[in-house]
């Protein structure tokens, strides 16, 4: 029986692989760092002529497009009527423009306190119904656009939302 010899290849220099792996590596993450890069600025640009075109539009004397305020939630306890209820409610209120959410989250100690005190005021029974939200949702208003400190710093809340209304 005769031997074949096996053909040999080369041995290749360790150093040489890692050195290639360490090059593909480096290209690859600067090309990955100057795609993110670009990506931003480019995104950035967007949201800048986004804003100068709602900029534009509302100089033009078109409609402003609407501001909304979420509040944290309330958790209340209801008057008693047969049994004692629980109130937790989730809002958030559309004001007109940035002035008065700015002006809403300033005096935001003041209005979660008002907003407390008309809530745990109602009654299960009335604000179950669709008409009673809606009365509620009016009165909000009102305890928001109240007079702060003998000035009405908040005067344009258009509406609240009610995201969460549970009552137990």
């Amino acid at each position: 029986m005769s031997q074949i010899p096996e053909p040999t290849t080369p041995k290749k220099s360790k150093k040489k692989l890692i050195i290639i792996v360490s090059i593909v590596l480096a290209l690859a993450i600067a090309g990955a760092a100057a795609y993110f890069l670009l990506l931003s600025k480019g995104s950035a640009s967007h949201k800048e002529a986004k804003t100068e075109i709602v900029e534009e539009k509302t100089k033009e004397g078109e409609e402003e497009l609407p501001i909304f305020v979420a509040l944290e939630t309330f958790t209340v306890n209801l008057q008693p009527y047969t049994s004692e209820k629980f109130l937790q409610v989730s809002m958030t209120l559309q004001v007109r423009n940035q002035k008065e959410a700015e002006a809403i989250k300033n005096y935001m100690p003041l209005i979660r306190d008002r907003i407390n005190i008309l809530l745990s005021s109602q009654n299960a029974d009335e604000i179950t119904l669709a008409e009673g939200k809606n009365m509620l949702a009016k009165k909000i208003i009102e305890q928001v656009t109240a007079p702060i400190s003998g000035k009405s710093a908040i005067k344009n809340v258009s509406h609240v939302m009610f995201t969460s209304f549970i009552i137990q």
